[in-house]
């Protein structure tokens, strides 16, 4: 018992100067109201964003992300994609895999890579995409999202 509780005590000292970062975060990714909550209680939005924040904290130059937005609804994804936009401006580079986005998420990417079947069908910038498709006589059709029509093919 003993040693757990030293090992709980060294592990607060080195939490202790990370922890502006930690409530930054928190108030950032809109968890104060559930910061004493239970992560089991927590909704699977406000998981998707501690589990952001898990990988935030470590203040690397990369961040790679799988499915972070799975289970969000729109208004959360869009805020989650905006805050890590806001976040990767600072010279940081974010990797995240979604499936498929909306169009309105789509637009907030810069760099894609399109990927079908498990084949790159694209890589470059988002703005030059559908040029990309339509130049090589594949173009998107109007009102589809490019996200959902390339990917099915």
């Amino acid at each position: 018992m003993r040693t757990a509780t030293i090992c709980t005590k060294v592990k607060i000292q080195k939490c202790q100067p990370l922890l502006p970062q930690i409530n930054a975060l928190i108030e950032d990714l809109g968890l104060s109201q559930v910061k004493h909550t239970r992560v089991k209680d927590l909704t699977i939005s406000e998981r998707q964003r501690l589990n952001v924040a898990c990988q935030l904290l470590l203040d690397t130059d990369l961040v790679v992300l799988d499915q972070a937005t799975r289970g969000m609804d729109i208004f959360d994804t869009f805020f989650l994609v905006e805050y890590l936009r806001q976040w990767a401006a600072r010279g940081r580079i974010v990797f995240m895999t979604l499936q498929p986005p909306t169009y309105e998420i789509l637009t907030m990417i810069s760099k894609v890579v399109l990927l079908s079947t498990g084949r790159m069908m694209y890589y470059g910038k988002r703005r030059e995409m559908l040029p990309y498709f339509a130049f090589i006589e594949y173009p998107c059709p109007a009102y589809k999202n490019p996200s959902d029509y390339y990917r099915k093919y």
